[in-house]
């Protein structure tokens, strides 16, 4: 009782340290002169808006929204712009555009929109006010004659006191699947220094950086342990309180274990193999199958299918990482039950099929 009572004035403490940044101003939004209302915030240098707010304020006249693949589509006019959540590709009448320092971010159900990349694929000025804090979008690719500053300065955003307490306040924390999951989906970057989830704690040696963006990190909850040295083994479906020390100050969150909820690690991961950087990984390149992936965490193959009769099964699991992020296999290695090598057909006729057995489940592919 009396460690509960603690982590309840631990919590309290916090929501009022907390609840001083709230009202912190944020980056205002003017197009051609008149302002307009959005939500908005800064990371790592870039400003985002609000997708609607920041379109409909372009002029865009058809918005179109895939839930599925999270992307985007912006037309106006002759123009056609796509923008996908957690990819840094922003494209314009379906070649690239621009190439991003930090993608398009989605933050409790609203997608937001990186301002300059957006309004500059429309033909907007992009400048930027200090002294009122407010990115003005003109239109025409022109700068027009003005004292307000071309750019983004690092010196204006260092001048944002409160950026890492809101990105502490904005952390996302769960218990599930084994492991503690941290997501600093406003690249505060912020370093952990202690964690405790009830009377299991873990310090860290040197300060752990929490990954920016939506994978983040994860933790195993074995590795918290108690004064005696005993590892927290989870309860499913029983409440933990969290007190995360960072060097932007500590919070406290209650937080329920989901025993058989994959992390965002393992979601990603999944993306990752199912979509590779744009599109299918896999492609027949003369006689060899290649594959071509973009993969955050490391996954292994453990075996290959072609047309679900022929197969390759390495002597060791084929590691993609980010330092090994292809491979080239001869067809003359997939082999069917009866020792045939398999041969792709020349000509039109219906898609392969290949499957990938990694240590994420089955993958397939039609091409």
């Amino acid at each position: 009782m009396k460690k509960l009572k603690s982590l309840f004035i631990a919590s309290i403490a916090a929501l009022i340290l907390l609840s001083g940044t709230a009202s912190a101003a944020s980056v205002k939004l003017s197009v051609n002169g008149t302002a307009v209302t959005s939500p908005s915030f800064i990371q790592q240098g870039t400003t985002f808006f609000g997708l609607r707010e920041l379109l409909t304020a372009l002029g865009v006249g058809q918005i179109k929204w895939d839930a599925k693949t999270q992307t985007v589509t912006a037309i106006k006019g002759d123009k056609t712009v796509t923008v996908t959540v957690g990819k840094k590709q922003v494209t314009l009448n379906g070649k690239l555009f621009k190439q991003l320092e930090v993608p398009a971010q989605s933050i409790q159900n609203k997608v937001y929109l990186p301002a300059r990349a957006v309004a500059e694929a429309f033909d907007y000025a992009v400048m930027y006010d200090s002294k009122t804090s407010t990115v003005v979008l003109t239109s025409g690719s022109s700068t027009s004659n003005t004292s307000i500053s071309p750019e983004i300065s690092t010196s204006d955003l260092e001048s944002q006191p409160s950026y890492k307490q809101k990105a502490l306040d904005m952390l996302s924390v769960k218990l599930k699947n084994g492991k503690l999951e941290i997501i600093d989906a406003w690249s505060g970057n912020l370093n952990i220094q202690k964690i405790q989830i009830m009377d299991y704690s873990k310090i860290m040696m040197t300060p752990l950086p929490i990954s920016p963006g939506y994978v983040g990190i994860t933790i195993d909850l074995d590795s918290f342990l108690d004064v005696s040295g005993k590892p927290l083994n989870p309860v499913d479906g029983e409440m933990y309180f969290i007190n995360l020390v960072t060097d932007a100050g500590s919070i406290v969150r209650s937080e329920t274990y989901q025993a058989s909820t994959p992390t965002k690690a393992d979601e990603a991961a999944v993306d990752d193999i199912k979509y590779g950087y744009m599109g299918s990984p896999i492609a027949l390149e003369g006689d060899n199958l290649v594959g071509d992936f973009s993969p955050k965490p490391a996954f292994m193959i453990t075996q290959i299918k072609v047309e679900d009769n022929y197969t390759y099964t390495p002597v060791s699991p084929i590691t993609i990482d980010g330092q090994n992020q292809t491979f080239s296999l001869p067809l003359t290695q997939f082999k069917n039950t009866l020792g045939e090598n398999f041969k792709a057909e020349t000509g039109w006729r219906q898609p392969y099929k290949v499957t990938i057995v990694t240590n994420y489940g089955e993958f397939s592919w039609s091409f």
